[in-house]
């Protein structure tokens, strides 16, 4: 269920403090990110914002390659059941390492409001190139304890579904 026919957009980073006081960016783990999003798709929030902004479609429907249209943004921003929504899904992203999402760091992001998340998400959908080869770059999981580790995931994941492939980069802030 989480390998999702959501198309999710994001772009990642972690901070290595590599060099004389500077810090270098490699990318996060978007498959620990896809994980602690998932559960947040089906919550009653999720359902009711679907609902009453979405025109009925799944909270899923504007993770896919198609912008939100700036009416959507709108309806969502004054929908309360959309902006308890967005808080129950970012909450869980100030505990990541820190990483770049989206042109700001993960924890920035979870305290973005859902109109500024919604738009910067529209910018990574339009950016996407599919045939742009895909990041080598090394990945940072945060594994070894601390930071979305502490976030449980209710959703099972069959053994042969693929979080990552290689064509989509994930997102969600």
């Amino acid at each position: 269920m989480l390998a999702l026919a959501i198309k999710l957009v994001v772009i990642l980073g972690v901070l290595s403090g590599e060099g004389a006081g500077q810090s270098t960016l490699v990318e996060c783990d978007s498959g620990k990110i896809a994980l602690t999003s998932g559960p947040f798709m089906t919550t009653p929030a999720a359902d009711a914002c679907g609902a009453e902004a979405l025109g009925g479609k799944s909270i899923r429907s504007i993770f896919e390659f198609s912008v939100t249209p700036p009416d959507t943004i709108a309806t969502m921003v004054n929908t309360p059941s959309c902006q308890t929504w967005w808080s129950e899904l970012s909450a869980p992203f100030a505990l990541f390492k820190p990483c770049m999402y989206l042109g700001t760091t993960i924890q920035d992001c979870s305290k973005q409001p859902l109109q500024a998340f919604l738009e910067a998400n529209n910018k990574e959908i339009q950016s996407f190139d599919p045939n742009r080869p895909a990041d080598t770059s090394p990945v940072e999981t945060d594994d070894e304890g601390g930071g979305a580790a502490s976030v449980e995931s209710t959703t099972e994941v069959p053994p042969e579904t693929s979080l990552a492939p290689t064509s989509v980069i994930e997102t969600f802030c």
